[in-house]
């Protein structure tokens, strides 16, 4: 925080439970203890400027601290630089783009798996992945409106929508000839959801959670996901060259 705070950079940044805070005319206590009141759904902005740290001093970067308590029981508590009534809307912006850093990386498509350097190529791909993972979160809209996903106990579903169309398009790629695929990825760009051409694919998806690799699989169809990029390619390298 104080390498932010010296260079002028605006930062929002996620506290854990048991992260100490120092206030002027206030007892230290932690976030848990602060927010042990908070009801599902609440949230609070702590009054002034707070230190960090059971011994925090003066020279300890002073931010603003804002508490929310998640549908799950869990508290998400953020400091930040500048004002704390935004900063629950900038997290949730940036965990936006954190999701998709997920997909293109260990959840989807192992970007870090091509060891591409070359900034013009690596722009290109980047673009054609982000359509792709766009693409696998429509075609699981699609197969959600055929068969709804379970929902936990949680509350939440069982697995993500990226998740579901992923394992879906894998299936596809590894079960149906080239213009199956390029009749269906050609309706998949499309304004519509493919729901019909899903039906006429009858694609039977089921999905599973890999604990070693923390990540969704299709329990039937192949992982390797080298045809389904080489596919989407095809189609998506205009696009992504437009962008």
């Amino acid at each position: 925080m104080a390498y932010l705070r010296d260079r002028k950079i605006p930062f929002i940044l996620r506290l854990r439970e048991n992260q100490h805070v120092v206030r002027e005319g206030y007892d230290t206590w932690t976030i848990a203890d602060i927010a042990r009141c908070l009801g599902k759904g609440d949230k609070m902005i702590l009054k002034g400027w707070c230190r960090l740290g059971q011994g925090a001093g003066s020279r300890s970067p002073l931010v603003r601290i804002v508490v929310m308590r998640l549908p799950t029981n869990e508290l998400l508590a953020l400091s930040c630089s500048g004002n704390p009534r935004r900063a629950l809307a900038g997290y949730r912006q940036r965990w936006t783009i954190e999701t998709l850093f997920a997909n293109l990386k260990t959840k989807g498509f192992n970007l870090e798996d091509t060891h591409i350097t070359d900034p013009g190529k690596l722009s290109t791909l980047l673009a054609v992945l982000a359509l792709t993972v766009t693409l696998c979160v429509k075609t699981g809209v699609a197969l959600a409106r055929l068969r709804p996903i379970p929902i936990k106990k949680h509350g939440h579903r069982a697995w993500s929508l990226f998740a579901l169309g992923l394992a879906a398009l894998r299936k596809i790629a590894a079960s149906k000839n080239h213009a199956q695929i390029m009749v269906f990825l050609q309706q998949l760009i499309s304004p519509k959801l493919p729901v019909n051409q899903l039906k006429s694919l009858a694609v039977e998806i089921r999905v599973e959670y890999d604990a070693a690799r923390r990540s969704f699989r299709c329990v039937d169809g192949r992982r390797d996901t080298s045809a389904l990029l080489r596919q989407f390619a095809i189609l998506l390298l205009p696009f992504a060259r437009a962008v």
